[in-house]
């Protein structure tokens, strides 16, 4: 369902601006790298590492060791993701004791990862701006990863699903909705096919939604996310 507004998501919401501010980002692309530097954190490539990164203390020095990832992206996620891993125990100290599972731990992390590399202010007003365009919002969000801006759509208000196929078949279908059907309308699977043919973008609305598609093809590789809203919501 739809994300509520939690205390816990104020105080990390708040902790992303400090942390843009300090590094001078004030519109997207956020470089992860520039938030750490400036939170005093150094970054080093580490090709042993079989993790996608770790935090530790270097003489003192918080550093985040990134292993070499073939997309900017998963490099930008892991530096967003290990200064969550660094600031989470400072900003819940109070709350933050042996009861926390690493679970937790980690899904507070994962939140601060995508509200730093997409900040909420500035998503609800560039979403409006270009009509939750997928292909424009990458244009502006960079260093963010398709799939985690897709995602990001279901942090709005309207009900939606968020589909992503890879090859013809659907991989994963997201909602905000506190229930929804994880078949797809044939409206969906017909705009897919469609775009999966043709690489373009297209929308269309009909059986009582509103669907958008993009493809997301690269050679060797056809992916294509769709986002679906229903009526109600027009």
């Amino acid at each position: 369902m739809i994300r509520p507004i939690t205390g816990v998501e104020v105080r990390l919401q708040e902790q992303v601006a400090h942390m843009l501010d300090g590094a001078g980002i004030e519109r997207p692309p956020v470089d992860a790298s520039l938030v750490a530097k400036g939170l005093g954190m150094d970054i080093c490539l580490d090709r042993r590492q079989r993790t996608r990164g770790r935090l530790v203390e270097v003489k003192g020095k918080p550093t985040v060791f990134v292993r070499p990832e073939p997309r900017a992206e998963r490099t930008q996620w892991t530096v967003a993701h290990e200064i969550g891993e660094w600031m989470i125990p400072k900003c819940f100290d109070d709350e933050l004791d042996e009861t926390w599972l690493w679970d937790e731990r980690e899904e507070l992390a994962n939140r601060f990862a995508t509200l730093l590399l997409v900040p909420t202010g500035w998503w609800n007003f560039d979403t409006r701006m270009v009509g939750c365009d997928l292909l424009e919002l990458k244009r502006m969000y960079e260093t963010a990863s398709y799939e985690l801006l897709a995602g990001r759509l279901l942090d709005l208000d309207p009900p939606t699903v968020i589909s992503i196929f890879d090859h013809g078949t659907l991989r994963r279908r997201l909602s905000n909705l506190e229930s929804a059907s994880t078949a797809s309308f044939p409206l969906e699977r017909e705009l897919q096919r469609q775009v999966h043919d043709s690489g373009v973008p297209a929308a269309r609305e009909g059986e009582g939604i509103r669907v958008q598609a993009w493809p997301i093809h690269e050679p060797g590789w056809k992916r294509e996310i769709l986002r679906t809203v229903l009526e109600e919501a027009w």
